[in-house]
């Protein structure tokens, strides 16, 4: 969370814009792409963001602390199959929140 701040001062050593060019196979400009500092900045923020999310959401489902794994310690009172089931859905659902995550990064990062 302190990152968030602390990249402040970093974001000003960058110019005021910045331009990225897409060349074609033979060296032609194709395109380009004009960006600011705090654009820069925001693809920064997302990512740092981003990350803290996906590690909270890792410990949460992977922690014996928290409610997703004391289901599945629950699940396995009832067998073996019970357990693979249970498991394999906690699995599942523990991917949903980083590659929301991930997905709105490279959105933003690209747009």
């Amino acid at each position: 969370m302190l990152m968030t701040a602390m990249v402040i001062p970093v974001v000003y050593t960058l110019p005021k814009t910045f331009e990225f060019v897409v060349e074609s196979e033979d060296g032609t400009p194709v395109n380009s792409l004009i960006v600011t500092r705090w654009t820069a900045y925001g693809c920064i923020i997302f990512g740092l963001w981003s990350g803290m999310i996906i590690g909270f959401t890792t410990e949460y489902f992977t922690s014996n602390f928290y409610g997703p794994t004391l289901y599945l310690v629950k699940a396995c009172d009832n067998g073996p199959a019970p357990n693979i089931i249970q498991g394999l859905a906690l699995g599942y659902n523990s991917c949903i929140i980083p590659i929301l995550c991930i997905t709105v990064t490279i959105g933003y990062s690209f747009s």
